[in-house]
């Protein structure tokens, strides 16, 4: 018996739900994508992209439920993306309000992509915002991220998280030498950056 078969057989045949008092052409444009989706996926459940495409469209339609199981089932064919394990992440911390396995989820995809920033940042506001208890671990995760991206737009999206972090915090010396180093990286953008540090000054 293919168990997993079984499992994404189940999770295909649930029901279209959710979307109500949403425009009526982009309810149709959601659950045509969600049958697009259920159509490849029943000829063959062991491919990403659908999942993902399946997950974002029941989302999109308040069905937070499917879209965990959608992004479930793609996590377990594809344990090293981590694509689904950051959605799982911001849908759980956002919508659920299940912060333990939303912090578990962000945690995988970072640990399948070291360089996924966006699991960064949406890690530590789920610290900031939700498990206030794991607050002093924002610097920490931050600088692991900024260890790990070499990329400048990363790592200035890093850094201005760290910044914000330390702005909010009240460690304003902090936060002026963090932004000190976006304006190292965005030189075009100095006078506004000036502007937002005399600001923390």
């Amino acid at each position: 018996i293919d168990l997993l078969r079984e499992q994404a057989d189940e999770i295909l045949s649930r029901p279209v739900r959710g979307g109500d008092g949403m425009p009526e052409a982009i309810r149709k444009d959601l659950e045509r994508q969600i049958a697009e989706a259920v159509a490849v996926l029943t000829r063959d459940y062991n491919t990403l992209t659908p999942w993902i495409t399946l997950g974002l469209a029941r989302k999109a339609l308040d069905d937070y439920e499917g879209a965990a199981a959608a992004w479930e089932f793609a996590s377990v064919i594809r344990p090293q993306n981590s694509l689904s394990f950051g959605n799982l992440g911001f849908l759980y911390g956002s919508y659920l309000k299940d912060y333990p396995r939303a912090e578990k989820n962000y945690l995988r995809a970072i640990a399948n992509d070291l360089r996924d920033v966006g699991a960064y940042n949406n890690l530590a506001d789920l610290y900031w915002y939700s498990i206030p208890e794991k607050r002093a671990g924002i610097p920490k995760l931050l600088v692991g991220g900024l260890n790990e991206n070499a990329d400048r737009d990363h790592r200035v999206s890093l850094l201005a998280r760290l910044a914000l972090y330390y702005r909010d915090n009240k460690e304003f010396a902090k936060a002026v030498d963090v932004m000190e180093e976006i304006v190292a990286l965005l030189p075009e953008n100095a006078a506004e950056l000036r502007a937002e540090i005399d600001e923390l000054k």
